[in-house]
């Protein structure tokens, strides 16, 4: 007799960092997803700038939690990996569609934004292609898109929103390369985006993040 193997569905808990303005009712809201290895109550720290700018942010963890060397020591999260990983994607929209519902929607800021850095930004991407309320803003940092997305359907949503792709120059995991082959895929794709670089590697600086801001 083989072995069979299903997939069955449970409730989990999950992880989300955030932060709100002090009875301030914001004017942007941020969903910020981490790269490969990083925890959300370490990553959000990266944002706490836009406090001062009367915006909230959250930022939802990865689902599924590892040690980043050997058996012990300290912990990272990832999104996905190439196991089942059409399942991971349906599970993380799930669970993105509700942190965005609750971190995001019910505040009713004027402007809606979604950052996803290094391995959040594919992530991030797919997710926004079947929000049914897709943000605002789309800022893809220090990550490439996704080669899985319908060209045609996903593109003409992305296209509703106003992207950013922001890269440091320095940046040790996208040669400069790798970034004009996709920023020229992107464009006979018909995607619209704008290009921002800055002076330095694979992170998020508060004083570029600033800057962002003021685009938004």
């Amino acid at each position: 007799m083989a072995p069979e193997t299903t997939h069955f569905e449970t409730p989990r808990n999950l992880r989300v960092s955030h932060f709100t303005p002090n009875d301030i009712a914001p004017t942007h809201c941020w969903m910020a997803l981490h790269g490969y290895g990083q925890l959300a109550p370490y990553f959000i720290r990266k944002f706490d700038v836009l406090g001062e700018a009367e915006h909230a942010v959250c930022a939802p963890e990865g689902p599924h939690r590892f040690y980043l060397q050997g058996f012990s020591g300290r912990v990272g999260a990832s999104w996905m990996t190439k196991e089942d990983r059409l399942t991971d994607i349906a599970d993380n929209h799930r669970y993105l569609n509700s942190v965005w519902q609750e971190f995001v929607l019910n505040k009713k800021p004027q402007i809606k934004v979604a950052l996803g850095f290094s391995q959040g930004a594919a992530t991030l991407v797919r997710w926004a292609c079947q929000s049914p309320i897709p943000p605002d803003h789309l800022v893809i940092w220090s990550g490439s898109f996704p080669e899985d997305i319908n060209w045609f359907t996903d593109v003409q949503k992305l296209n509703t929103m106003r992207l950013k792709i922001v890269v440091g120059t320095e940046d040790e995991f996208i040669s400069e390369l790798a970034l004009q082959e996709q920023s020229e895929r992107l464009q006979s794709r018909g995607l619209q985006f704008e290009l921002i670089r800055f002076e330095g590697g694979h992170d998020i600086p508060r004083e570029e993040l600033l800057s962002i801001t003021r685009l938004l």
